[in-house]
């Protein structure tokens, strides 16, 4: 399987042994062959030829084991597979330098023969710089052998042949083309001289829109004028109308005030005669009411001579009851500083007593663990009569709860204690209150805190407060 990767004309420089340099244009070819029997292998061939001369021939062919050799020779840094494209790139950079008086990269071909013949020959690719001559890629070719001439003369023969194909096939497209632009210009002259007649007629049609043009133009000047002055007497009509309008329209107003004003006039008189006709009604009632009135002031100066007496005994009766009053208000005064007191003396009362409220509470809590107590160790003496290490339950392990080195406390029933309790349950305390009669004394000091805000038997004892 072969691969062209490049195969293009470049110009070269070819120097030989004993001549001038010259420059001439060769074709560089570069396939890839890969092969797969026995060995799967590729081959990089590289072909340099001349199209005007047939029997300049030079091949290389470099097998992945000759790279080998060639990268270690002149120091390369790529591998096998990358080599092609790096070449090509060298190439490409000689094709864009070859134009130029000074070109940066420049093709050579050398021979250490005088003329061209079977000897080998180099490729080089050299970057040229004001320092010096770089040498990127040099590559021996080996002039190409009479079998390897006539394969490349016969591939030759057949390209010839082919392009020879190819201009007979031109020309004859060349003839058909030609046959088929002269009936195209014949087409194109018919259509030409219809198209030119008809640009005849046009233009004189364009000459006759013209002049109607230009009629239509002045009769249009004479229209605008006179649609400018219609304009202006439109304005003006209009400034006149509006004038007229916002004097119609004061008029109408003030001909709507005038008939208000007529209205409420109108009105104002009706309401007037109104008036006179009530002042006469009014004046005659008065009259009759003034005669009435009088003889009643007669009778009320009688009346008022007694109420000014009676006023006169009442007068000094006020007095003293003034006096009384300044009197009673001492007296309330000093109450009031009492009542005071009264309430502080209460205020420490209902401390006291909330105090002992709690006192009981707590007292009744107890009661009711040793009543608990109580109850169980009676459930412990039904159920185990026979023991005589009873067992502690986790009941018994609470605090206050009777343990088995008070058992013997049941015996003593008959004493009138109560049996199971320990001996703390009896130890006196100076700020409890008696497990008897506790309902009684919560009675007594509900009673107490009901009757501190009356007078009563704390209020009736007290020092602070006499007897009323």
């Amino acid at each position: 399987m072969t691969e062209t990767l490049f195969n293009q004309i470049l110009q070269a420089q070819v120097k030989c042994k004993d001549c001038e340099d010259r420059r001439a244009n060769i074709r560089v070819s570069i396939e890839l062959k890969s092969t797969s029997n026995p060995v799967h292998k590729k081959d990089l061939v590289v072909r340099i030829t001349d199209d005007i001369d047939p029997y300049f021939l030079y091949n290389l062919v470099i097998s992945e084991e000759d790279f080998q050799s060639l990268k270690v020779q002149q120091g390369l840094l790529v591998d096998f597979s990358a080599f092609p494209q790096k070449f090509i790139d060298l190439l490409h950079q000689c094709i864009q330098e070859q134009d130029k008086d000074n070109p940066r990269f420049l093709l050579q071909f050398l021979s250490s023969t005088p003329v061209l013949d079977h000897t080998p020959a180099h490729l080089n690719i050299v970057e040229t710089n004001a320092f010096k001559h770089l040498t990127h890629l040099s590559l021996k070719l080996l002039h190409g052998t009479d079998v390897e001439i006539k394969k490349y003369l016969a591939i030759c023969l057949t390209c010839v042949k082919a392009q020879t194909k190819y201009q007979q096939q031109s020309e004859q497209q060349r003839r058909e083309l030609e046959s088929l632009h002269q009936k195209n210009i014949e087409q194109l002259q018919t259509r030409l001289v219809k198209l030119e007649t008809c640009n005849k007629e046009m233009t004189e049609r364009k000459y006759q829109l013209e002049s109607i043009i230009r009629d239509h133009a002045a009769k249009l000047l004479g229209l605008e004028d006179e649609s400018h002055r219609a304009k202006q007497e439109v304005l003006s009509l209009r400034r006149e109308n509006s004038t007229l309008d916002l004097e119609c329209h004061e008029k109408e107003k003030h001909i709507n005030q005038l008939q208000t004003r007529v209205a409420v006039l109108e009105q104002e008189i009706k309401d007037k005669d109104q008036l006179v006709i009530r002042s006469k009604e009014v004046l005659d009632a008065t009259q009759e009411q003034k005669l009435a009135i009088e003889e009643n002031a007669k009778r009320t100066q009688l009346h008022i001579g007694k109420l000014e007496a009676a006023v006169q005994s009442l007068s000094e009766e006020l007095i003293k009851a003034n006096e009384i009053i300044k009197k009673l208000q001492g007296d309330v005064k000093t109450l009031g500083g009492k009542l005071k007191l009264k309430n502080s003396v209460t205020i420490q009362q209902e401390k006291l007593l909330s105090e002992k409220e709690e006192k009981l509470k707590k007292e009744q809590k107890e009661l009711h663990d040793v009543q608990h107590a109580l109850q169980l160790k009676k459930e412990e003496v039904q159920f185990n009569p026979l023991m005589s290490k009873p067992s502690v339950s986790p009941v018994d392990m609470k605090p206050g709860a009777p343990t088995a080195q008070n058992a013997h406390a049941f015996s003593n029933k008959e004493n009138g204690e109560p049996f199971g309790l320990e001996s703390k349950y009896f130890q006196k305390r100076e700020d409890s209150i008696p497990l008897r009669g506790i309902v009684q004394n919560k009675e007594l000091q509900v009673g107490a805190a009901h009757s501190s805000s009356k007078p009563g038997p704390y209020s009736a004892a007290s020092a602070y407060f006499p007897g009323q």
